[in-house]
């Protein structure tokens, strides 16, 4: 028999001490259940918890290898293309990554912004990158300016300056893409503020470019500038 069976027992036969006791004692044996089993979902879902945080820590670890993973291939493009400056002719390494790039894949553009601080190896690579910026800006303007603006410090200002050399070496007379910088300058919101930022500074790389393509006309083919005809 319960206790509160016995309490009201007793409190029937009118010992109502004893019966009070009972009930008390009931009750406290009511909060005490109560209370375990409380304790016991609490656990329940404690490890419920920290199921779920491992199982979210262990996607944050396979987040984290998938980026090492990228960067690792990033990484082997670069020295790809970097082995291909001493080849003579590079551009069929850049090929397929200009098709992606030129097509606005995020990844690819990432990429192209990278390499070209390859362009100061030599000659020919730098020829190379150039045109492929060149021919890229023409096809995907704004996701190549998007690219410039994700891309740190050290990575734009080659990309920019060799945006330049592709702008200044194209044969098109009006190529597209101050037209659409120009624009894009014009709207509002961060990417129109990098725009804004980026037209003289792109403005400077042309310039550069159109100087290195007019020194060599200024100096012999043996590099000696001629003296003056006074001597001096």
């Amino acid at each position: 028999m319960a206790l509160r069976e016995f309490a009201e027992a007793f409190a029937a036969a009118g010992n109502l001490p004893v019966a009070l006791k009972l009930f008390h004692r009931e009750r406290e044996l009511a909060a005490q259940m109560m209370a375990a089993n409380r304790d016991a979902a609490l656990a329940e879902l404690r490890q419920r918890f920290d199921r779920e945080a491992q199982q979210r820590r262990l996607a944050q670890l396979a987040g984290e290898s998938r980026l090492m993973g990228t960067q690792l291939d990033n990484r082997a493009a670069m020295q790809q293309v970097w082995a291909a400056g001493a080849a003579e002719d590079p551009r069929p390494v850049l090929s397929s990554l200009g098709d992606l790039a030129g097509e606005g894949t995020p990844d690819a553009l990432a990429k192209l912004v990278e390499i070209a601080q390859a362009s100061a190896l030599d000659g020919a690579l730098a020829a190379a990158i150039a045109d492929l910026m060149a021919s890229v800006a023409a096809s995907a303007p704004e996701d190549l300016v998007l690219a410039l603006r994700a891309a740190p410090a050290s990575a734009q200002d080659p990309a920019v300056g060799a945006l330049g050399a592709g702008l200044a070496r194209s044969e098109e007379r009006e190529h597209p893409f101050p037209a659409r910088l120009k624009e894009l300058a014009g709207t509002d919101g961060d990417a129109g503020v990098y725009a804004r930022a980026l037209e003289p500074r792109l403005d400077a790389a042309l310039k550069a470019a159109a100087a290195a393509r007019a020194a060599p006309a200024l100096v012999p083919a043996g590099g000696a500038i001629p003296a003056s005809p006074g001597g001096g």
